[in-house]
């Protein structure tokens, strides 16, 4: 009779155990993972941080270049860019780019295509 009382005494408690785990765990993962990944921005055809000479002829020098960069400052994206366009020797402007930032808006990162004038070899 008392071994019974004890053993229901300690499902009780195990079931308690087992839910504040679950709860706890549950609150860990939904915080560590909305922390992780760079939420997109957004889609721009064309992008500069200089003015594009219209008469000029344009190449496609390099595809897919992809920048991350982590600052405090203001114009993180002026910052991206020029890093981008810079990368690629003779590179003007790019074009296809995604942007995306990290949610706590530190980490910005640039993907697309990097045009300018073919750099004479």
């Amino acid at each position: 009779m008392i071994w019974e009382k004890y053993l229901v005494l300690l499902e009780l408690k195990n079931k308690k155990m087992t839910n504040r785990i679950l709860i706890v765990f549950t609150i860990a993962i939904f915080s560590l993972t909305s922390c992780v990944g760079y939420k997109r921005m957004g889609d721009l055809t064309m992008i500069s941080n200089r003015n594009v000479n219209s008469s000029q002829e344009y190449v496609l020098l390099e595809r897919d270049v992809e920048i991350k960069i982590k600052t405090k400052e203001k114009d993180f994206m002026e910052i991206a860019i020029d890093k981008a366009v810079g990368s690629v020797e003779g590179g003007e402007y790019m074009m296809n780019s995604k942007l995306f930032l990290k949610k706590n808006s530190k980490k910005f990162k640039i993907i697309g295509d990097v045009w300018g004038i073919k750099p004479d070899k």
